[in-house]
């Protein structure tokens, strides 16, 4: 893995410090970690966003999809398989 120096403020790499080693992990494992987790909440929250500027008749067709989807998952399965 190809590796960076950066500036941090000794608060930060104090704390990243401290994370590390709680989950028994290097200072870069667990600064991907954290990164990761951030790009996921911030498509998440992109994701809440968008869906909250929907009209009301949006997202009843929205919901009206996903419930299509969702009869889909157990189209030729036995009770039994489900």
């Amino acid at each position: 893995m190809a590796t960076a120096h950066i500036r941090a403020s000794a608060y930060a790499s104090e704390t990243l410090r401290r994370m590390a080693q709680a989950s028994n992990t290097t200072t870069a494992a667990a600064l991907d970690t954290i990164l990761r987790e951030r790009e996921r909440y911030d498509f998440f929250a992109s994701a809440a966003e968008a869906y909250g500027t929907l009209s009301n008749s949006e997202r009843a067709e929205a919901s009206a999809d996903v419930t299509e989807w969702d009869g889909t998952l157990l189209d030729g399965l036995e009770e039994t398989e489900a």
